[in-house]
Order: structure tokens, then sequence, then C-alpha cells
């Protein structure tokens, strides 16, 4: 029976052992979860404001579609086709 109770005394440090580091992993598995979402939650608000200031750069821009990028006085074309559609008579090329 001594014989026992000294293996039982050698073996019961360790599985303390096992239930702190059972614990701590389940702490640090906890931590890394908040760790996680607070995250993910940086990267959706980023994207969202990276979202808001492409469309703010994109109210900027008028796309015309059927002029030809052929044309080597595009910006003329462009002024004159917006003038006549449109009657922005101070429109320029230089302004394009």
């Amino acid at each position: 029976m001594s014989a026992f109770e000294k293996k039982l005394k050698v073996i019961t440090p360790h599985s303390t052992d096992v239930v702190e580091l059972s614990n701590e992993f389940l702490e640090f598995k906890d931590s890394l979860k908040v760790i996680l979402n607070l995250m993910q939650q940086q990267i959706a608000e980023v994207t969202q404001k990276i979202d808001a200031v492409e469309m703010r750069n994109r109210k900027k821009f008028l796309l015309l579609s059927g002029v030809p990028e052929s044309e080597s006085n595009l910006p003329t074309v462009i002024a004159e086709t917006l003038n006549r559609h449109f009657g922005l008579s101070e429109l320029q090329p230089a302004d394009i």
C-alpha cells in the first residue's frame, strides 16, 4: 500500500499541472477568439471606409461610351458632344 501511495504522490502533482495547463489553454483560446473577432470588426470597418472613399472618387467622373478612342482630338470631340446634347456651352476641351 505504501508503494501505491508513493506512486500516487508522484503522479498527483503532474495531474494538477495538466489541469492548470488545460485551464490556461482554454483561457488562451478564449482570448484568441476575442482578438480575432476584434480584428474581423476592424477589417469590416476599414473595408467600409475604403468603399466610401472609392464611391466619393467615382462621383467626380463622367463615363462616356460610344466615342472611338482612335480620335486624335478626343477632348474636342467630347466637349462638342456634351455642348450639343446637354447645352454645356462653358465646357472647353481644356476642361477635359
